[in-house]
Formats: C-alpha cells, structure tokens, sequence
C-alpha cells in the first residue's frame, strides 16, 4: 500500500509475528504472499520474510522489481531463499511507457532479472506479465522465448490479462 492508493497502511512487525504464529499452527500450512502495494517499499521485507520462514511457512515476493535492480539488495532478497514473482510485462519499453507511465521501468526490469540469474541458487522466480490486447498481446512469444533464455532461474511465467479501461483523456 502506499501514496497511489490514497492511503498507506505499513503494519508493524508485531502485527506479522501474530498472524505468523497462528497460521503456523495449521494444517496444511498457507502460503503467505508478500504482496503488499509494493512490498519491497517496506525497510524490514527482509526481516519479515524471515520472520515466515522461522515460522515454518513457505514464502513468496510479489514484486514490481525496480528495487530488485539495486544489485546489493537483489543479493539481499535472493540469499532468503524467497522466490520472486516479477512483473515483467514484455521486451518493447513502449509496453512500459503505455501501460506504467514509466519508461525507465523497463531498464530497472532487466537489470533485476539479470540480478536475479546472478544470486538466485535455485531455479525459484517466476515472471508475472499483464497481457492487453494492443498493448503487448504481439510481444508474447518473444516473452515465451525471453523466459527461455533465463531457464537457470525462472520456473514460471504467469499470464494476467487485463482489459484497458483507463481514459487517455486528461
């Protein structure tokens, strides 16, 4: 959660360790996905993720990636053991222009994916790409043969289609 929300809502490290430790107690364990808005926004992801590992519990990082393309703190993230979803919408930065409003986005995208084959142990990530039609819908084979390409540490590529409803009109 953050600023573009319209609210923030950063619970503390207590509020974790409690629904932590009741969900420990369960039979199958959940899954826990941090989430969160943007969860590497949070100065102590690290720290919760390890909090849920000492708990027992499996732990997944749903990230846009940007920060992941800070080499230092994608060492950081990598050596949780924590498998990365990864928003990763394609290889045209025109894709990331039209549907984030942010050119650089792209660049910060592959320098994380690239940090991520470098420190990974594991083949563990896994590319989360929003798919619209006349957006990016041409770019997914090549999306397909990039994921390829970075076989050493990805195991997956999830498909979330979305349907434009945003107005150009400002």
């Amino acid at each position: 959660n953050g600023p573009s929300m319209k609210f923030e809502y950063y619970p503390p490290r207590a509020y974790f360790e409690k629904i932590f430790d009741a969900i420990a107690q369960w039979e199958p364990k959940p899954v826990v996905h941090f989430f969160m808005g943007e969860p590497t926004t949070r100065k102590d992801i690290i720290e919760l993720i390890e909090l849920a590992h000492a708990k027992g519990l499996t732990v997944y990082l749903v990230t846009n990636g940007l920060k992941l393309a800070d080499e230092e703190y994608c060492r950081k993230i990598c050596e949780t053991g924590v498998p990365v979803l990864l928003g990763f919408d394609g290889r045209d930065p025109a894709i990331y222009t039209r549907m984030r409003k942010q050119t650089s986005a792209y660049e910060k995208k592959l320098k994380a994916l690239e940090n991520l084959k470098k420190y990974s142990k594991a083949r563990r990530n896994i590319i989360m790409c929003c798919t619209a039609r006349g957006v990016n819908d041409a770019y997914i084979g090549d999306l397909i043969e990039f994921c390829h390409e970075h076989f050493s540490h990805l195991k997956g590529l999830y498909f979330l289609p979305l349907c434009e409803t945003w107005s150009t009109e400002d």
